[in-house]
């Protein structure tokens, strides 16, 4: 999985079992190279999460 965030300007190509801490406020971009499986973990019972799809309707492959 490919990801780019708004607090740093490198790319990040996370391998499975990979884990990345994510700053309050950070927005990330990313990308599944291959079938994928996230999973977010929220340390604070108040934390918030905002998922935004680019092909809602649609995979990218089909579009």
């Amino acid at each position: 999985m490919w990801l780019t965030r708004s607090s740093d300007t490198r790319d990040y190509c996370l391998q499975e079992g990979a884990r990345l801490a994510v700053l309050h406020g950070e927005t990330l971009i990313i990308e599944a190279i291959t079938p994928v499986t996230l999973t977010v973990t929220c340390r604070e019972r108040r934390a918030g999460l905002h998922i935004t799809t680019a092909w809602p309707r649609t995979s990218p492959r089909t579009a």
